[in-house]
């Protein structure tokens, strides 16, 4: 049997922590024959999205000026009333099950099932017009995804 367990971290922006788990487990069950391998990682990724309330929205359907004047877009009021800081972490789960079989040498059959769910806080979509790394939508833009084949 041969298992291995590795777990990382970095700061990618100074706010934003980056953390990684991964196991793997290699199993022989007949000697040159048969084995199976499972892996499992999960992966963290922290925000660096700042969501600030009733921020300025600039309009760009909209202009603020007549023409013969050079195009200005409106501004108004996002009226979002969310304040919540790196919101737009994620988290990925993905696990792997695999056999190896092998009844003569040059023939090799291996089936494999896998896994993935990703869930992210909120969208990773900053606005320009803020300063620094900030949004001002007025409702959460939580996403969930799963994806399971073979």
């Amino acid at each position: 049997m041969f298992a291995c367990v590795d777990r990382a971290f970095a700061y990618v922006v100074p706010a934003a922590k980056l953390e990684v788990v991964q196991a793997v487990l290699n199993e022989p069950i007949v000697e040159n024959v048969l084995a199976v391998r499972a892996g499992v990682l999960y992966r963290r990724d922290g925000g660096f999205v700042d969501s600030v309330p009733d921020a300025p929205y600039l309009s760009y359907t909209q202009a603020s000026t007549s023409p013969p004047q050079a195009f200005a877009p409106s501004e108004m009021s996002s009226l979002s009333t969310l304040s919540e800081k790196d919101e737009n972490a994620d988290h990925v789960l993905v696990l792997r099950l695999s056999a190896l079989r092998q009844p003569d040498p040059p023939l090799e059959i291996t089936p494999s099932v896998f896994g993935q769910y990703t869930h992210q806080d909120d969208a990773g979509i900053i606005w320009t017009n803020l300063p620094g790394l900030e949004s001002s939508f007025r409702t959460p833009q939580p996403t969930d995804d799963r994806l399971w084949g073979r």
